[in-house]
């Protein structure tokens, strides 16, 4: 197996783990592949009841960052829907708050 494929793997288990220490019931797709259990083929993670592709990269474009002066960055693409970015802790808590 190629070393961009065990990082991604490793990084998919890592969020998932992130995510049932803050209770959320997680899991991770076999082989990074939603159809093992019925959803689309880009399903990497379900996280209460969510669907997520995980990605890990050397580097994020420069816009995506989030600094200590902000706390997350909304995007779109023209006649797009609108998207926020916003750091995994931050989002894991929405996500309890929202499930509990």
């Amino acid at each position: 197996m190629n070393s961009s494929r065990v990082k991604g793997f490793n990084y998919e288990r890592e969020v998932v783990n992130r995510s049932k220490d803050e209770g959320l019931p997680a899991r991770r797709m076999w082989g990074s592949d939603g159809r093992s259990a019925g959803y689309s083929k880009d399903t990497d993670l379900i996280i209460a009841g969510q669907k997520f592709q995980a990605k890990r990269k050397k580097t994020a474009p420069k816009w995506t960052r989030i600094t200590k002066d902000i706390d997350g960055v909304v995007f779109r693409e023209d006649n797009g829907v609108s998207r926020v970015i916003i750091g995994l802790n931050e989002y894991l808590v929405l996500l309890k708050r929202s499930v509990t």
